[in-house]
């Protein structure tokens, strides 16, 4: 049977294995979870926030893309540099997109920015342009299992999707300030 599958599907079987393992890792809550209060919870952008940052996200990327594209077509047309150049181009645009406006000052893609969202590191850091690539490049898992790493995003503690469980980051909400926890008044 495997001698009919091929390398490319033994890939895809191997993909989906790993990241139906992940999930199963990463779904399991960690004592450092269980102490979160719903003061916490609340900087936590949801699934619905990053979902409609993502449509805005995917506007902007092709937009770019297609500038990108035909300017590649327009300088090199029918030429098989061209094409593979516009090829590339199709990662290159959303990876530099996300990875350089998430690891910015800003730490969000102007979809992010519209909604008042910004990804950060476990401590509320600003992310590096490392971790952002892998953050975007993980994104491809959540992909490949039906977008379920997504939907992760609306049921985890830090509402954290797998690739930011992969990556050890969170989306929060810009505007939330937290405020100290105040000791509960003494009884006299």
């Amino acid at each position: 049977m495997l001698n009919n599958i091929g390398l490319p599907g033994l890939i895809v079987i191997f993909l989906v294995v790993a990241a139906i393992i992940a999930i199963i890792v990463t779904v399991s809550k960690s004592p450092s979870e269980e102490g979160t209060d719903s003061r916490d919870r609340a900087r936590y952008a949801g699934f619905w926030i990053r979902a409609c940052a993502m449509l805005l996200d995917s506007i902007v990327v092709s937009i770019v893309g297609f500038v990108v594209i035909v300017a590649i077509y327009i300088l090199l047309p029918g030429e098989p540099l061209g094409e593979a150049l516009a090829i590339c181009a199709q990662i290159l645009v959303p990876w530099v997109y996300f990875a350089s406006m998430e690891s910015s000052g800003k730490q969000a893609t102007l979809g992010k920015m519209a909604l008042g969202i910004k990804v950060t590191d476990m401590s509320g850091r600003p992310i590096s342009f490392g971790r952002a690539t892998g953050r975007f490049f993980s994104k491809f898992l959540s992909q490949i299992i039906l977008l379920f790493g997504f939907f992760m995003a609306a049921w985890t503690e830090k509402k954290q999707g797998l690739h930011d469980k992969i990556a050890n980051t969170l989306v929060i909400k810009d505007n939330v300030v937290q405020e100290p926890a105040t000791a509960p008044a003494s009884m006299a």
